[in-house]
C-alpha cells in the first residue's frame, strides 16, 4: 500500500477547495482552467474561468472567435501566449471535429505541456499520468529531502520519475487533485503549518530541517528594468493607439504611443526627447499634464518604470503616422495590458458616468472609507462591502484654467475569492485599484418607500499600497468560502502583485 497517496488524498477529501472545474469530466473546460492557472493564483483564475466559460461556452465558440475578442476576455491576467496559443488550439480542435482523447494528441496541443496534459488526461480520462507542477515540486522535496535542483534538465526528470513511482495509479484523477491542493494549502512556499501536516512524522525536510529551503533552483531570474513614457494623445473626440508586435511583451495588445528609455525620464525631459518631437511633430499642443507619475509594474522577468502623460492637439483632425486613430468612447473595445487599464481609469475615470454607465463597466482608483464588512452566505460564498473614495486630481489648462479636485464615493461589492483577500488583506485608508460593473438594485425603506442604490461588483482587484494579513475574527461559523486559503500563493509568480 502506498501510504504516501493514501494519506495525501484522507488529507483532500477532508480539505479540499470546491472549484468550478472539479465536478466535470469535460475536457475542454478542464483544459481552459489549467491553462488560466499556469502562473495564476485560483484567487485570481477563480473569477476569470467563470468569465471565459460564460464568453466561450464550448470549443467552436472558442474557435470562432476573433483574437481581440480572446484577448479582451484575458486582459489582466497576464502571460499573454497563454490566451493566443489556447485560441490557436482550439481552431485546431474544431478542424478536427474533438477534443482529442489520447495524451499524445492532448500534448501536441499549442500550449500544452507535460503538466498540463497529465492534467487533462488524469482529470478527463482517468489516465495514470502524473501531474508536475510547482506544487508537487515542493511536496516531494520536502517529504523525501529531494535536494536536487529543480530547474535543470536531470531535476526535471527526476521528479518526473519520483511523481509517477509516488502516484496512485488506480485513483490518478482524486491523487493529482490531493496532491496540488495540498501543496497549495498545507506544505506551502514559506512558513508551513508543519505542526498539523499528516506526514511530519515522515517529512525528511522536517527532520533535517531543510523545510524554507527546499525545494531549491540552481539560479535565480534576471530581472530587467525597463522605462515607458506612455503618451495618451487627444485630437477633438479621438486618440490613437498602436498594437504592439511580436517578440515582446504583451504581444498583439494595444497601447497609447509608447517612449522607451534606457534610464528614468521626468516631465522636463519628456519635451526634448526625439522621440515626442517625432510623434506630435509641428502641431501646436493645447494641453500638456502628467497624468500618472512612475508606476511601478512587475512581471516575472521584468519590471516596467512607467509614466503617463496626456498631449491635446489643437488640429482635431490630427493624423499620427503609424497609429489608429480611434474614438475616445470606443478604447474600451480593444484588449490591453493590465498597465494601460490602470492609465484607462485615471484618463477617462471624469466622465465614467457618461461614457461607461451604458457599458455596465468601471474602472476606479480610490482610498477605502471604511474596514470591509464580510459576511457568507448559505453556500459558503463570501460577500465583501465597503466604499472607496476616489478623487479628480487637480491640474492646470494651457489657458491658465485650474480645473478643482472633486471626490466621489462608491460602493463596492466583492465575492468570493475577492471578498476573501479583502477581509484579510484590506484595511480603511488602502488604495485600491477596481474593475467592475454597475449595477443598481432597490429596496424599500423602513417609511416603506423603494429606494435605489448602485453599486460596483468587482471583477479585478489590486492592491496599491500593500501591507501585511491582517488576524480578523470570522463573520459567523459558516462553512468554508469555494476558494479557502486561496489567497496564499502558490508558488506561482502574477502578472501583478500582490493580487
Amino acid at each position: 500500500m502506498n501510504l504516501f497517496a493514501t494519506t495525501i488524498i484522507d488529507w483532500y477529501k477532508e480539505n479540499k477547495r470546491d472549484l468550478p472545474w472539479r465536478d466535470t469530466k469535460d475536457p475542454y473546460k478542464i483544459w481552459i482552467s489549467e491553462i488560466i492557472l499556469q502562473q495564476t493564483r485560483v484567487v485570481q483564475g477563480y473569477d476569470y474561468y467563470c468569465r471565459f466559460m460564460e464568453h466561450f461556452p464550448d470549443v467552436e465558440t472558442l474557435a470562432k472567435a476573433s483574437e481581440d475578442e480572446v484577448m479582451k476576455c484575458w486582459q489582466g491576467l497576464g502571460y499573454y501566449s497563454r490566451a493566443r496559443n489556447l485560441h490557436e488550439a482550439a481552431r485546431t480542435i474544431a478542424e478536427k471535429g474533438a477534443f482529442p482523447v489520447r495524451y499524445e494528441d492532448v500534448r501536441a496541443l499549442k500550449g500544452v505541456g507535460d503538466y498540463t496534459a497529465a492534467a487533462i488526461c488524469s482529470f478527463a480520462y482517468d489516465m495514470p499520468y502524473a501531474v508536475v507542477d510547482g506544487n508537487v515540486y515542493r511536496v516531494l522535496s520536502r517529504w523525501l529531502g529531494v535536494e536536487e535542483p529543480i530547474d535543470t534538465g536531470a531535476g526535471k526528470k527526476l521528479y518526473a520519475s519520483l511523481a509517477d513511482e509516488m502516484m496512485d495509479k488506480s485513483r490518478p484523477a482524486l491523487y493529482n487533485q490531493a496532491i496540488m491542493d495540498f501543496g497549495a494549502l498545507q506544505c506551502v512556499p514559506s512558513s508551513p503549518s508543519c505542526l498539523f501536516c499528516p506526514l511530519s512524522d515522515s517529512c525528511v525536510a522536517l527532520q533535517k530541517n531543510l523545510v524554507d529551503k527546499l525545494p531549491w533552483k540552481s539560479r535565480k531570474t534576471k530581472v530587467l528594468d525597463r522605462y515607458f513614457s506612455y503618451i495618451y494623445v487627444r485630437a477633438g473626440v479621438h486618440t490613437f493607439i498602436k498594437r504592439r508586435e511580436a517578440g515582446d511583451i504583451w504581444q498583439n495588445l494595444y497601447e497609447f504611443p509608447l517612449i522607451e528609455t534606457e534610464q528614468e525620464v521626468g516631465e522636463e525631459e519628456i519635451f526634448s526627447l526625439p522621440a515626442f518631437r517625432e510623434l506630435v511633430g509641428n502641431r501646436s499642443i493645447r494641453m500638456f499634464r502628467v497624468v500618472s507619475p512612475e508606476v511601478k509594474h512587475v512581471l516575472s522577468h521584468r519590471v516596467i518604470h512607467a509614466r503617463c502623460y496626456e498631449v491635446e492637439l489643437e488640429e482635431e483632425d490630427a493624423v499620427l503616422s503609424g497609429f489608429q486613430r480611434v474614438l475616445i468612447d470606443d478604447l474600451h473595445k480593444f484588449p490591453v495590458s493590465r498597465l494601460i487599464s490602470r492609465f484607462f481609469s485615471l484618463l477617462l475615470k471624469p466622465n465614467y458616468k457618461n461614457k461607461i454607465m451604458s457599458l455596465n463597466k468601471v474602472q476606479l482608483i480610490g482610498n477605502v472609507g471604511k474596514d470591509p464588512e464580510v459576511r457568507y452566505l448559505d453556500s459558503g460564498v463570501a460577500v465583501a462591502t465597503f466604499p472607496l473614495a476616489t478623487t479628480d486630481r487637480a491640474y492646470t489648462l494651457a489657458n491658465g484654467t485650474q480645473v478643482p479636485e472633486r471626490t466621489e464615493w462608491h460602493n463596492i461589492v466583492l465575492w468570493r475569492g475577492l471578498a476573501e483577500t479583502a477581509e484579510k488583506y484590506v484595511h480603511k485608508g488602502d488604495k485600491l485599484y477596481i474593475e467592475g460593473k454597475i449595477r443598481t438594485r432597490s429596496y424599500d425603506d423602513q417609511n416603506g418607500v423603494k429606494r435605489y442604490v448602485t453599486e460596483i461588483f468587482g471583477d479585478n482587484m489590486e492592491m496599491l499600497t500593500p501591507r501585511a494579513a491582517q488576524p480578523t475574527a470570522p463573520a459567523q461559523p459558516q462553512a468554508a468560502s469555494p476558494v479557502a486559503a486561496a489567497a496564499q500563493p502558490e508558488n506561482n509568480p502574477s502578472d501583478d502583485l500582490p493580487f
